[in-house]
């Protein structure tokens, strides 16, 4: 068993502990049963070798942490009811890039972006009056609001918090300018980088606000026709700064330092401090804050005379991000994020050797969606076949614009010439992400309703991709003859 299995084996364990905590609650009226089950493996595993014990005891931290997550959880859910009670809810936002803007009405403008309020993570939704001063990215507002209700129920359920309504308001109480250290830096690079981005467009638009939001993850101008076009299409994910544009940015930064014959030992001491500032320079998403770690795992095995590997720097990605935070495992998007990985990984195992460009081209894609499916089937009750097809053609032009896009951005500091010509470039294969996006959302038939997946269909989807996956593996591990 290699050491990538290994860790793998690991971090399903830690899963499952967490996973069973989570459950334990849904369980209550049939405790007794739970019970005896819980006595019987007890028992059980006295008879195991001490190997085994190794997974009960990851189990076992899986469960603790899990059930450490819901209590904790629990009582600042009762304690945050509590202060709604006829009375706002203080808090205080730093306003992420990634915020979201539409005119609600005539009278207010609407902004949503992620936040935290008393350890409960929540979507702001603040409501300012048009004309009025609005929240920018990098600034810090104090904002009172009230906690709206679980929209998924349960303890972990999401929920919302409304700055909107009587008692209400919100104020700006740093400018960008005015946030220290690291953030400041940040909001400046950002501001340069996203006019250097526009350098040499002779016809500034949408298609320069879809290349900020790429490669800078600047989705607040992206207008509300445009978004749905990309949601019906199943493209958005383009536009959302993620592990896909992490991996592109540190790609395409590993090849330059390669070119320039950089010891390969040490290009981890310059890609992983370039890969974290452009995660910081995006807004640090969650999926960008994994795709980042992953990353780092992986080129730092080098610096310790150990070989790379991207299974085992999922694993350990997976094993830091659900002992951290194990609420993780039942989030829609960390389950997509890992999901997606994990295929992505396996699958550069097994087509590692293969010649076919399809393999190196549009096979990632297809493994995404295959591996996202299920996860999208039971939460969302649709299946994509059109967002498949789309994504097959736009992904990799989109690849392509964000390495133009940067380009772009580096060459604006010796010519704007030369800046014009790649972001040129960059705006119009852009326009054709675009342009694939409206027409597949016109058709119509990119998202399809179903019922709702359970479980067991989940189970049987990913044992069947095992078993192709498997059935590919052995194909190409076949001794092949010469004549």
């Amino acid at each position: 068993m290699t050491i990538g299995i290994k860790w793998f084996v690991l971090c399903g364990a830690l899963a499952l502990g967490e996973a069973i905590a989570f459950l334990l609650p849904l369980m209550y009226p049939i405790w007794p049963l739970v019970l005896v089950l819980g006595i019987l493996l007890t028992l059980f595993a006295f008879s195991l070798s001490w190997r085994y014990w190794i997974l009960i005891g990851v189990f076992s931290l899986g469960a603790v942490l899990a059930w450490v997550t819901i209590d904790l959880r629990t009582q600042v859910i009762i304690e945050t009811a509590e202060l709604n009670k006829g009375k706002a809810v203080e808090a205080t936002f730093t306003i992420p890039s990634s915020v979201k803007s539409y005119n609600e009405d005539k009278k207010y403008r609407k902004f949503v972006f992620p936040g935290e309020v008393r350890g409960i993570k929540v979507m702001v939704n603040l409501y300012i009056e048009q004309g009025q001063q609005e929240p920018k990215a990098g600034e810090r507002w104090l904002c009172e609001g009230w906690m709206g209700r679980n929209s998924r129920g349960g303890i972990m359920g999401y929920r919302r918090f409304w700055v909107r309504g009587k008692g209400s308001s919100a104020k700006c109480i740093a400018s960008r300018g005015e946030v220290s250290g690291l953030n400041s830096l940040i909001a400046r690079v950002r501001n340069d980088f996203s006019l250097r981005s526009g350098m040499g467009l002779a016809n500034k638009g949408e298609v320069e606000v879809l290349n900020k939001a790429l490669v800078l993850g600047e989705r607040s101008n992206i207008d509300r026709q445009t978004r749905d076009a990309f949601a019906a299409s199943g493209t958005a994910h383009l536009f959302a700064v993620s592990g896909l544009h992490v991996f592109v940015i540190a790609k395409f930064f590993s090849i330059i330092l390669a070119l320039t014959g950089f010891p390969s030992r040490f290009k981890a001491f310059i890609l992983i401090p370039l890969v974290w500032f452009y995660v910081l320079l995006v807004g640090a998403g969650p999926s960008a804050v994994r795709a980042g770690m992953m990353a780092s795992l992986y080129w730092s095995a080098a610096i310790f005379w150990r070989k790379s590997d991207p299974l085992v720097a999922w694993a350990q990605t997976f094993a830091i991000v659900h002992i951290l935070k194990p609420e993780m495992l039942i989030s829609t998007g960390s389950q997509l994020s890992f999901a997606v990985m994990l295929g992505l990984v396996l699958w550069n195992r097994i087509a590692s050797g293969l010649k076919n460009r399809f393999a190196t081209v549009f096979a990632p894609t297809v493994i995404a969606w295959v591996f996202g499916t299920p996860i999208i089937a039971a939460t969302f009750s649709v299946i994509t076949p059109g967002g498949l097809v789309v994504n097959l053609l736009a992904v990799p032009i989109a690849v392509f614009s964000v390495i133009l896009s940067v380009l772009g951005i580096l060459f604006s500091y010796i010519s704007s010439y030369l800046a014009g010509v790649f972001n040129s470039a960059a705006h119009m294969s852009t326009s054709i992400v675009l342009g694939l996006a409206r027409t597949a959302g016109a058709i119509g038939w990119s998202n399809i309703e179903i019922e709702k997946w359970s479980l067991l269909e989940c189970v049987v989807w990913y044992v069947v991709v095992a078993l192709v996956l498997w059935i590919i593996h052995i194909y190409q591990s076949r001794p092949r003859v010469k004549f």
